[in-house]
């Protein structure tokens, strides 16, 4: 277990290796170490919450197959591939972009990394409907009411529909975002 704001701050930081016995990195365990470029999550991990992994210099990421929650989608500017180990049934990676599995079964796109350098995406056939998608797509929380925009994205296709703006997604697609 690594605490809750165990290195929180520690920008002198750039790599580390976790020992296998680690199951969880807490609430911004990680959080603001703006030199960590190397991280090696070990197996047997299976939580990383919420900010855990905020404000690094991370462009790759690479989840092990024992990982059960991610809850860290906020401020990795600098990641560019998440991957995932072969035989993790709760996430799943293509082109460098992370799937979670809900709770029904279905497969959604959970991630998209912000420094992906790619200018087109197209949702994946394991794909069975595009719920959250919209919303990850839109760019990153940077705050109350705040999202950043994917900086390199400007074509998704999503089988049905060309949109030319992730911006506006939900206006392309026909949601009527006060009236979801």
């Amino acid at each position: 277990y690594i605490g809750e704001y165990a290195f929180w701050d520690c920008t002198a930081l750039s790599s580390i290796t976790l020992p296998t016995a680690i199951r969880t990195l807490a609430l911004s365990a990680f959080d603001r170490c703006g030199s960590l470029t190397e991280l090696a999550l070990p197996e047997g991990l299976e939580v990383i919450a919420q900010s855990a992994l905020t404000r690094t210099s991370l462009t790759t990421l690479a989840l092990p197959s024992t990982l059960i929650a991610f809850d860290n989608a906020n401020e990795l500017f600098e990641l560019e591939e998440i991957t995932v180990a072969e035989g993790n049934t709760h996430f799943r990676s293509a082109d460098g972009v992370l799937y979670e599995r809900r709770g029904d079964g279905k497969w959604d796109l959970s991630y998209y990394p912000w420094a992906k350098q790619d200018t087109t995406y197209r949702i994946p056939d394991f794909i069975d409907d595009f719920y959250w998608g919209p919303q990850v797509l839109m760019g990153i929380d940077g705050g109350v009411d705040r999202y950043k925009p994917l900086p390199y994205l400007r074509t998704v296709d999503i089988g049905l529909h060309q949109v030319a703006d992730p911006a506006h997604l939900e206006q392309e697609i026909g949601m009527d975002p006060a009236n979801p």
